[in-house]
């Protein structure tokens, strides 16, 4: 009775197992070792070019004093007088951020020399040495220009102060998330549309999709320039074409070869 009732449970098992492997629900793919030469990757891209709707550009403000205090009030009150230039031009306060503030003391070397005791007219060379020569404080500045028709005017109002150094001018799209996914949805189509075309050049069957991952991102190559307007402030107006931003989506599918 014993062996009878061992038989009929291990029968009502497979029963039990076959019903769930004919039903509906998803099964998860696992393949072994051996199995890992049956996967393709395909990689799907997709791009478009889209014009930029916000600038941005760096610049420094920087003094050197005796003393720290006397060289952040310099910076203090310069930065102060540009941003103030720079809201009266049309930019909102929040668009003009700090991204360095920095004091640092800084040294200059001299040769030293001495008197030899033996021979008032014999110098002896000590090498040189490290002094002491104030301090410098330096200030970065991003500002964000978000109506690209007044780059050329903002960027000749800052040539015509007192600023240091302008760099890195560049434009971009601000909010680029929908292009992001749409990018995205384009280049992993391509990779299906890849997979078709080699499953039947192959007479085979790529459907599965037991990979998938995104090759570098999405990438927004922008125009930067520096501009050194020591050289260039008596420019009457700034020339600056803006152009478009090609944005890129890689993707990584693999599938299996069924």
């Amino acid at each position: 009775m014993k062996i009878s009732s061992f038989i009929i449970a291990c029968i009502a098992l497979i029963v039990s197992l076959f019903a769930i492997t004919g039903s509906d629900a998803p099964q998860a793919l696992t393949l072994n070792q051996g199995e890992q030469d049956r996967i393709v990757t395909l990689t799907g891209e997709a791009e478009r070019f889209v014009a930029p709707d916000v600038a941005e550009v760096s610049f420094s403000v920087t003094r050197k004093a005796p003393n720290a205090q006397e060289a952040l009030n310099s910076v203090n009150q310069r930065m102060a007088a540009i941003v103030e230039t720079l809201n009266n031009i049309g930019l909102e306060e929040s668009d003009v951020k700090t991204q360095n503030y920095s004091v640092n003391p800084e040294y200059r070397y001299v040769s030293r020399t001495v008197t030899s005791p033996e021979d008032a007219f014999v110098i002896e060379d000590r090498g040189n040495e490290r002094v002491f020569d104030g301090y410098r404080v330096r200030q970065d500045v991003r500002v964000i220009i978000r109506d690209l028709e007044n780059v050329e005017r903002i960027m000749t109002q800052i040539g015509a102060l007192e600023i240091d150094n302008v760099s890195n001018l560049s434009f971009r799209v601000d909010n680029d998330e929908q292009i992001r996914e749409e990018l995205r949805s384009e280049a992993i189509a391509d990779a299906k549309e890849k997979a078709k075309v080699l499953s039947r050049d192959l007479g085979v069957r790529l459907e599965t999709i037991v990979g998938f991952s995104e090759g570098g991102g999405i990438g927004v190559p922008y125009a930067a320039r520096s501009l050194d307007f020591a050289e260039s402030a008596s420019l009457d107006k700034a020339v600056i074409p803006v152009g478009e931003n090609e944005l890129r989506a890689q993707v990584n599918v693999s599938f299996v070869i069924e």
